[in-house]
Protein backbone atom coordinates (compact mmCIF):
# COMPACT_ATOMS: atom_id res chain seq x y z
CA UNK A 1 0.00 0.00 0.00
CA UNK A 2 1.49 3.32 -1.19
CA UNK A 3 1.94 6.35 0.97
CA UNK A 4 -1.67 8.04 1.17
CA UNK A 5 -0.19 11.44 1.98
CA UNK A 6 0.82 13.54 -1.00
CA UNK A 7 4.52 15.04 -0.42
CA UNK A 8 5.71 18.04 -2.18
CA UNK A 9 8.32 20.35 -2.16
CA UNK A 10 8.37 23.25 0.45
CA UNK A 11 5.91 26.04 -0.84
CA UNK A 12 5.05 24.02 -3.61
CA UNK A 13 0.85 23.92 -3.48
CA UNK A 14 -1.23 22.74 -6.16
CA UNK A 15 -4.53 23.61 -5.17
CA UNK A 16 -6.91 21.31 -7.89
CA UNK A 17 -10.44 20.76 -8.26
CA UNK A 18 -9.81 16.88 -9.38
CA UNK A 19 -8.57 14.11 -7.89
CA UNK A 20 -5.62 12.29 -8.48
CA UNK A 21 -5.30 8.28 -8.11
CA UNK A 22 -2.03 6.63 -8.55
CA UNK A 23 -2.17 2.99 -9.87
CA UNK A 24 0.55 0.23 -9.21
CA UNK A 25 2.80 0.43 -12.97
CA UNK A 26 3.00 -2.80 -14.59
CA UNK A 27 6.56 -3.21 -13.79
CA UNK A 28 5.75 -3.68 -10.26
CA UNK A 29 7.31 -0.01 -8.72
CA UNK A 30 5.16 3.04 -8.94
CA UNK A 31 7.47 4.73 -6.41
CA UNK A 32 10.68 4.75 -8.79
CA UNK A 33 13.51 6.82 -6.53
CA UNK A 34 13.94 7.90 -3.43
CA UNK A 35 14.66 11.54 -4.33
CA UNK A 36 15.68 11.94 -0.72
CA UNK A 37 19.18 11.19 -1.51
CA UNK A 38 19.87 12.96 -4.44
CA UNK A 39 21.44 15.54 -2.74
CA UNK A 40 23.05 12.91 0.21
CA UNK A 41 26.13 10.82 -1.36
CA UNK A 42 28.60 13.75 -1.95
CA UNK A 43 30.50 14.94 1.03
CA UNK A 44 30.38 19.14 1.13
CA UNK A 45 32.69 19.35 4.14
CA UNK A 46 35.23 18.56 1.39
CA UNK A 47 34.19 21.91 -0.57
CA UNK A 48 36.62 24.41 -1.74
CA UNK A 49 39.19 21.93 -1.80
CA UNK A 50 40.70 23.10 -4.53
CA UNK A 51 40.59 20.25 -6.87
CA UNK A 52 41.65 21.37 -10.40
CA UNK A 53 43.80 19.44 -13.57
CA UNK A 54 44.08 22.99 -15.23
CA UNK A 55 47.42 23.84 -17.14
CA UNK A 56 49.98 25.73 -15.01
CA UNK A 57 51.46 28.31 -16.37
CA UNK A 58 54.64 27.06 -15.31
CA UNK A 59 53.58 23.71 -17.04
CA UNK A 60 53.67 22.08 -13.70
CA UNK A 61 50.57 20.97 -12.28
CA UNK A 62 49.14 20.52 -8.67
CA UNK A 63 45.61 19.73 -7.79
CA UNK A 64 45.50 22.13 -5.08
CA UNK A 65 46.07 25.04 -7.04
CA UNK A 66 42.48 25.98 -8.71
CA UNK A 67 43.92 28.68 -10.88
CA UNK A 68 47.30 29.17 -11.89
CA UNK A 69 50.39 27.63 -10.58
CA UNK A 70 53.80 30.36 -10.80
CA UNK A 71 56.54 28.02 -9.04
CA UNK A 72 55.26 28.46 -5.63
CA UNK A 73 52.81 30.51 -5.68
CA UNK A 74 48.74 29.45 -6.87
CA UNK A 75 47.61 33.02 -7.52
CA UNK A 76 44.59 34.28 -9.30
CA UNK A 77 44.49 37.86 -11.75
CA UNK A 78 41.84 39.52 -11.03
CA UNK A 79 41.31 41.61 -13.97
CA UNK A 80 37.86 41.39 -14.66
CA UNK A 81 36.51 43.85 -11.35
CA UNK A 82 38.11 47.11 -10.53
CA UNK A 83 37.54 47.55 -6.37
CA UNK A 84 39.24 49.46 -3.58
CA UNK A 85 42.00 47.78 -1.38
CA UNK A 86 39.59 46.11 1.42
CA UNK A 87 36.86 45.30 -1.01
CA UNK A 88 39.72 43.88 -3.27
CA UNK A 89 40.81 41.58 0.37
CA UNK A 90 37.36 40.68 0.88
CA UNK A 91 37.30 39.33 -2.87
CA UNK A 92 40.26 37.06 -2.27
CA UNK A 93 39.46 35.86 1.10
CA UNK A 94 35.99 34.69 -0.01
CA UNK A 95 37.31 33.01 -2.97
CA UNK A 96 39.80 31.14 0.07
CA UNK A 97 42.18 33.27 -0.32
CA UNK A 98 44.25 36.85 0.37
CA UNK A 99 46.08 39.49 -2.09
CA UNK A 100 48.99 37.91 -3.02
CA UNK A 101 52.44 38.96 -0.78
CA UNK A 102 55.36 39.44 -2.79
CA UNK A 103 58.15 39.00 -0.98
CA UNK A 104 61.22 38.50 -3.51
CA UNK A 105 62.04 39.07 -6.87
CA UNK A 106 61.45 35.88 -8.45
CA UNK A 107 57.64 35.90 -7.39
CA UNK A 108 57.58 39.71 -8.95
CA UNK A 109 58.59 38.37 -11.88
CA UNK A 110 56.96 35.20 -13.05
CA UNK A 111 53.85 37.62 -12.30
CA UNK A 112 55.22 40.42 -14.73
CA UNK A 113 55.78 37.58 -17.10
CA UNK A 114 52.40 36.02 -16.77
CA UNK A 115 50.15 39.20 -16.88
CA UNK A 116 52.90 40.25 -20.15
CA UNK A 117 52.17 36.50 -21.67
CA UNK A 118 48.77 36.81 -20.63
CA UNK A 119 48.30 40.15 -22.58
CA UNK A 120 47.62 42.58 -20.64
CA UNK A 121 49.01 45.45 -22.24
CA UNK A 122 47.06 48.46 -21.52
CA UNK A 123 49.19 49.72 -18.26
CA UNK A 124 46.73 48.15 -15.76
CA UNK A 125 47.41 48.36 -12.06
CA UNK A 126 46.81 45.68 -9.26
CA UNK A 127 46.33 46.11 -5.43
CA UNK A 128 48.19 43.27 -3.62
CA UNK A 129 49.02 42.60 0.20
CA UNK A 130 50.70 45.04 2.22
CA UNK A 131 49.39 48.06 4.28
CA UNK A 132 51.49 50.99 5.74
CA UNK A 133 51.40 51.31 9.73
CA UNK A 134 50.45 55.38 10.15
CA UNK A 135 52.16 55.28 13.24
CA UNK A 136 55.89 54.44 11.88
CA UNK A 137 55.50 54.58 8.11
CA UNK A 138 56.74 50.93 8.19
CA UNK A 139 54.71 48.80 5.37
CA UNK A 140 53.62 45.22 6.68
CA UNK A 141 51.96 42.53 5.08
CA UNK A 142 48.55 41.20 6.64
CA UNK A 143 50.41 38.48 8.01
CA UNK A 144 52.59 41.16 10.40
CA UNK A 145 55.49 40.83 8.83
CA UNK A 146 57.73 44.04 7.30
CA UNK A 147 57.25 44.42 3.80
CA UNK A 148 61.11 44.11 2.27
CA UNK A 149 62.32 47.57 1.11
CA UNK A 150 64.16 46.26 -1.70
CA UNK A 151 64.67 48.14 -5.24
CA UNK A 152 64.28 44.51 -6.80
CA UNK A 153 60.44 45.32 -5.42
CA UNK A 154 59.84 48.60 -5.24
CA UNK A 155 62.00 50.38 -8.51
CA UNK A 156 64.75 52.41 -8.06
CA UNK A 157 61.96 55.68 -8.19
CA UNK A 158 60.24 54.42 -5.19
CA UNK A 159 63.52 53.54 -3.28
CA UNK A 160 64.97 57.19 -4.08
CA UNK A 161 61.89 59.12 -3.61
CA UNK A 162 61.01 57.12 -0.42
CA UNK A 163 60.04 59.98 1.42
CA UNK A 164 57.16 60.61 -0.56
CA UNK A 165 54.27 59.09 0.83
CA UNK A 166 51.44 58.47 -2.27
CA UNK A 167 48.83 56.14 -0.25
CA UNK A 168 48.53 53.27 2.82
CA UNK A 169 48.27 50.48 0.61
CA UNK A 170 50.47 48.40 -2.17
CA UNK A 171 50.01 48.29 -5.36
CA UNK A 172 51.79 46.96 -9.01
CA UNK A 173 51.72 50.09 -10.79
CA UNK A 174 51.28 49.54 -14.37
CA UNK A 175 52.37 52.97 -14.61
CA UNK A 176 56.02 51.35 -13.35
CA UNK A 177 56.11 48.61 -14.97
CA UNK A 178 54.46 46.49 -12.17
CA UNK A 179 56.96 47.67 -9.63
CA UNK A 180 55.19 47.97 -5.88
CA UNK A 181 54.00 51.24 -5.46
CA UNK A 182 52.04 52.95 -2.34
CA UNK A 183 49.02 54.27 -3.33
CA UNK A 184 45.52 55.20 -1.64
CA UNK A 185 43.97 52.43 -0.54
CA UNK A 186 40.16 53.65 -2.46
CA UNK A 187 41.47 53.51 -6.07
CA UNK A 188 39.86 51.05 -8.15
CA UNK A 189 42.10 49.09 -8.99
CA UNK A 190 42.31 45.08 -10.12
CA UNK A 191 44.13 42.38 -7.62
CA UNK A 192 45.70 39.42 -7.58
CA UNK A 193 44.73 37.01 -5.30
CA UNK A 194 47.16 34.31 -3.52
CA UNK A 195 45.96 30.81 -2.34
CA UNK A 196 47.77 28.25 -0.20
CA UNK A 197 48.72 25.17 -0.84
CA UNK A 198 47.05 21.88 0.98
CA UNK A 199 48.98 20.74 3.46
CA UNK A 200 48.13 16.92 2.81
CA UNK A 201 48.52 17.55 -0.92
CA UNK A 202 49.27 14.07 -2.54
CA UNK A 203 51.35 14.24 -6.27
CA UNK A 204 49.65 12.46 -9.03
CA UNK A 205 51.74 10.35 -9.02
CA UNK A 206 51.20 8.65 -5.78
CA UNK A 207 47.12 9.37 -5.98
CA UNK A 208 45.49 6.05 -6.78
CA UNK A 209 41.79 7.48 -5.90
CA UNK A 210 39.29 8.72 -8.57
CA UNK A 211 39.12 12.80 -8.21
CA UNK A 212 36.29 14.99 -8.78
CA UNK A 213 37.15 18.04 -11.15
CA UNK A 214 35.19 20.27 -9.17
CA UNK A 215 37.66 22.86 -7.29
CA UNK A 216 34.18 24.27 -5.21
CA UNK A 217 31.31 22.56 -3.90
CA UNK A 218 29.62 19.81 -6.08
CA UNK A 219 25.43 19.84 -5.83
CA UNK A 220 24.08 16.90 -7.20
CA UNK A 221 25.16 17.09 -10.73
CA UNK A 222 26.90 20.80 -10.59
CA UNK A 223 29.89 22.23 -9.58
CA UNK A 224 28.66 25.30 -7.86
CA UNK A 225 30.62 28.50 -6.17
CA UNK A 226 28.08 30.25 -3.95
CA UNK A 227 29.38 34.41 -3.75
CA UNK A 228 27.84 35.27 -0.43
CA UNK A 229 31.20 37.84 0.26
CA UNK A 230 29.86 40.63 -1.54
CA UNK A 231 26.48 42.14 -3.83
CA UNK A 232 26.75 42.62 -6.96
CA UNK A 233 24.59 43.61 -9.69
CA UNK A 234 23.60 40.98 -12.64
CA UNK A 235 26.25 41.83 -14.66
CA UNK A 236 28.80 42.58 -12.29
CA UNK A 237 27.65 38.66 -11.52
CA UNK A 238 28.37 37.28 -14.36
CA UNK A 239 31.11 39.13 -15.17
CA UNK A 240 32.96 37.65 -11.72
CA UNK A 241 31.81 33.98 -12.64
CA UNK A 242 33.24 34.72 -16.03
CA UNK A 243 36.47 35.93 -14.19
CA UNK A 244 36.77 32.65 -12.62
CA UNK A 245 36.58 30.33 -15.20
CA UNK A 246 32.43 29.59 -14.96
CA UNK A 247 28.98 31.38 -15.92
CA UNK A 248 25.66 32.23 -13.47
CA UNK A 249 24.17 29.04 -12.83
CA UNK A 250 21.66 27.51 -15.05
CA UNK A 251 18.93 25.08 -13.67
CA UNK A 252 17.62 23.10 -16.31
CA UNK A 253 15.83 19.93 -14.35
CA UNK A 254 13.70 19.87 -11.26
CA UNK A 255 16.55 17.83 -9.67
CA UNK A 256 19.26 20.33 -9.61
CA UNK A 257 16.17 22.97 -8.09
CA UNK A 258 15.61 20.79 -5.28
CA UNK A 259 19.18 20.21 -5.02
CA UNK A 260 20.65 23.69 -4.75
CA UNK A 261 17.30 25.03 -2.54
CA UNK A 262 18.17 22.01 -0.31
CA UNK A 263 21.98 22.92 -0.17
CA UNK A 264 21.01 26.77 0.38
CA UNK A 265 18.75 25.60 3.39
CA UNK A 266 20.88 22.67 4.58
CA UNK A 267 24.35 25.19 5.14
CA UNK A 268 21.67 28.16 6.55
CA UNK A 269 22.52 30.48 3.98
CA UNK A 270 19.27 31.83 4.19
CA UNK A 271 19.93 35.80 4.75
CA UNK A 272 21.13 35.91 0.78
CA UNK A 273 19.03 36.37 -2.64
CA UNK A 274 21.41 35.10 -4.92
CA UNK A 275 21.71 36.32 -8.85
CA UNK A 276 21.20 32.85 -11.21
CA UNK A 277 21.59 32.83 -15.13
CA UNK A 278 18.98 33.72 -17.31
CA UNK A 279 17.68 37.42 -19.06
CA UNK A 280 13.96 38.36 -20.16
CA UNK A 281 14.19 38.69 -24.14
CA UNK A 282 12.30 41.93 -24.81
CA UNK A 283 10.52 40.79 -28.15
CA UNK A 284 8.77 38.12 -26.77
CA UNK A 285 8.68 38.52 -23.04
CA UNK A 286 10.50 34.81 -22.64
CA UNK A 287 13.51 34.19 -20.03
CA UNK A 288 16.56 32.26 -21.87
CA UNK A 289 19.72 31.35 -20.80
CA UNK A 290 22.96 32.99 -21.70
CA UNK A 291 23.25 29.50 -24.29
CA UNK A 292 20.19 30.70 -25.78
CA UNK A 293 18.10 27.98 -24.54
CA UNK A 294 14.58 28.91 -22.96
CA UNK A 295 14.17 28.88 -18.94
CA UNK A 296 11.95 26.13 -17.34
CA UNK A 297 8.63 27.34 -16.50
CA UNK A 298 6.33 26.71 -13.60
CA UNK A 299 6.74 24.15 -10.80
CA UNK A 300 8.59 23.72 -9.34
CA UNK A 301 10.97 26.48 -10.37
CA UNK A 302 9.62 29.51 -10.25
CA UNK A 303 7.92 30.80 -6.92
CA UNK A 304 3.59 30.39 -6.81
CA UNK A 305 1.43 31.61 -4.19
CA UNK A 306 -2.25 31.78 -3.93
CA UNK A 307 -2.32 35.74 -5.39
CA UNK A 308 0.59 35.10 -7.78
CA UNK A 309 2.91 33.24 -9.90
CA UNK A 310 6.20 34.58 -11.01
CA UNK A 311 7.42 35.86 -13.55
CA UNK A 312 5.50 38.68 -12.79
CA UNK A 313 7.02 41.20 -15.09
CA UNK A 314 9.23 42.87 -12.41
CA UNK A 315 12.45 42.90 -14.25
CA UNK A 316 14.48 41.21 -16.88
CA UNK A 317 17.36 38.71 -15.13
CA UNK A 318 16.19 36.29 -12.29
CA UNK A 319 17.17 35.45 -9.19
CA UNK A 320 16.61 32.51 -6.31
CA UNK A 321 14.76 35.22 -4.44
CA UNK A 322 15.50 34.51 -0.15
CA UNK A 323 12.10 36.11 0.35
CA UNK A 324 10.06 33.04 -1.34
CA UNK A 325 12.14 30.46 -0.06
CA UNK A 326 14.71 30.66 -3.09
CA UNK A 327 11.84 29.90 -6.20
CA UNK A 328 12.87 31.83 -9.28
CA UNK A 329 11.80 35.60 -9.18
CA UNK A 330 12.18 38.06 -11.55
CA UNK A 331 13.99 41.40 -10.61
CA UNK A 332 15.91 44.34 -11.91
CA UNK A 333 19.27 43.61 -13.42
CA UNK A 334 20.95 46.91 -11.31
CA UNK A 335 19.71 45.02 -7.76
CA UNK A 336 22.65 44.04 -5.63
CA UNK A 337 22.69 40.64 -4.82
CA UNK A 338 24.97 37.48 -4.07
CA UNK A 339 25.24 34.90 -6.86
CA UNK A 340 25.71 31.41 -7.62
CA UNK A 341 28.59 30.40 -10.28
CA UNK A 342 28.41 27.36 -12.10
CA UNK A 343 31.51 25.35 -13.42
CA UNK A 344 32.40 22.65 -15.90
CA UNK A 345 32.51 19.34 -14.23
CA UNK A 346 33.23 16.09 -15.66
CA UNK A 347 32.36 14.38 -12.50
CA UNK A 348 28.21 13.02 -12.47
CA UNK A 349 26.99 12.25 -8.82
CA UNK A 350 23.53 12.17 -10.12
CA UNK A 351 21.45 9.22 -8.94
CA UNK A 352 20.24 7.93 -12.51
CA UNK A 353 16.69 5.54 -13.02
CA UNK A 354 16.32 2.67 -13.91
CA UNK A 355 15.14 2.97 -17.55
CA UNK A 356 12.36 0.21 -17.70
CA UNK A 357 9.00 0.05 -20.23
CA UNK A 358 6.08 1.14 -18.33
CA UNK A 359 2.32 -0.36 -19.48
CA UNK A 360 -0.79 1.64 -17.35
CA UNK A 361 -4.15 0.01 -17.79
CA UNK A 362 -7.08 1.99 -18.02
CA UNK A 363 -8.07 4.53 -16.54
CA UNK A 364 -4.67 5.33 -16.00
CA UNK A 365 -1.69 7.37 -17.85
CA UNK A 366 1.60 7.61 -17.96
CA UNK A 367 2.79 10.63 -16.23
CA UNK A 368 6.79 10.63 -15.69
CA UNK A 369 6.95 6.99 -14.20
CA UNK A 370 3.76 7.00 -12.50
CA UNK A 371 0.32 5.76 -13.92
CA UNK A 372 -2.50 8.22 -13.01
CA UNK A 373 -6.22 8.47 -13.02
CA UNK A 374 -7.28 12.31 -12.71
CA UNK A 375 -10.73 12.11 -11.82
CA UNK A 376 -12.44 15.62 -12.73
CA UNK A 377 -16.05 14.98 -12.40
CA UNK A 378 -16.88 15.41 -9.12
CA UNK A 379 -15.33 17.16 -5.80
CA UNK A 380 -14.88 15.25 -2.46
CA UNK A 381 -13.13 14.83 0.80
CA UNK A 382 -9.68 13.38 1.28
CA UNK A 383 -11.62 10.30 2.55
CA UNK A 384 -13.81 9.85 0.06
CA UNK A 385 -11.12 10.63 -2.84
CA UNK A 386 -9.26 7.69 -1.54
CA UNK A 387 -12.44 5.40 -1.55
CA UNK A 388 -12.72 6.65 -5.35
CA UNK A 389 -9.04 5.58 -6.31
CA UNK A 390 -9.34 2.06 -4.23
CA UNK A 391 -12.38 1.26 -6.65
CA UNK A 392 -10.58 1.66 -9.53
CA UNK A 393 -7.97 -0.41 -8.24
CA UNK A 394 -4.86 2.35 -7.21
CA UNK A 395 -4.67 4.95 -4.58
CA UNK A 396 -4.18 8.31 -3.83
CA UNK A 397 -0.99 9.88 -5.30
CA UNK A 398 2.47 9.77 -3.35
CA UNK A 399 4.64 12.40 -4.86
CA UNK A 400 8.16 11.15 -3.74
CA UNK A 401 9.83 12.58 -6.42
CA UNK A 402 10.81 16.20 -7.52
CA UNK A 403 10.73 15.02 -11.35
CA UNK A 404 6.68 13.53 -11.01
CA UNK A 405 5.94 16.66 -9.68
CA UNK A 406 7.32 18.69 -12.25
CA UNK A 407 5.56 15.94 -14.61
CA UNK A 408 2.19 16.19 -13.64
CA UNK A 409 2.74 20.10 -13.91
CA UNK A 410 3.69 19.70 -17.50
CA UNK A 411 0.98 16.74 -18.12
CA UNK A 412 -2.15 19.53 -16.53
CA UNK A 413 -0.79 22.21 -18.54
CA UNK A 414 -0.71 20.42 -21.56
CA UNK A 415 3.07 19.87 -22.27
CA UNK A 416 3.63 16.83 -21.02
Amino acid sequence: MLNKHTTTMARVTLTWTLLTCLTTLASGDATGVDDSSAFTGVDDSSAFTGVDDSSAFTGVERSDCPFTLLEDQCVLVVNFQKKTHDEAQSLCRGLGGDLATIKTDKQLKNIFNYILVSGDTANNTYWVDGKRDSSNGIFHYSSGERVPMDSSLWGDFRIKNKHREDGQCMELSGDEMLYMNDMKCNKQSYSICEFSFSTDYVSPDDEDDERSDCSYVQVGDQCLFFINFQNDTRDEAQSLCRGLGGNLVAIHTATQMKNILNYILMKGDTSYTYWMDGTRDSSNGVFRYSTGEEVPSGTPFWSATRSKHEPTGDGFCIELFRDEMYYMNDHDCDRQCFSVCEFSSSTVYEVQKDQKEVVCETPFTLVGDMCLSLVTHQESTWQEAEVVCNLLGGDLASINDIENLRSIYLYLHGVG
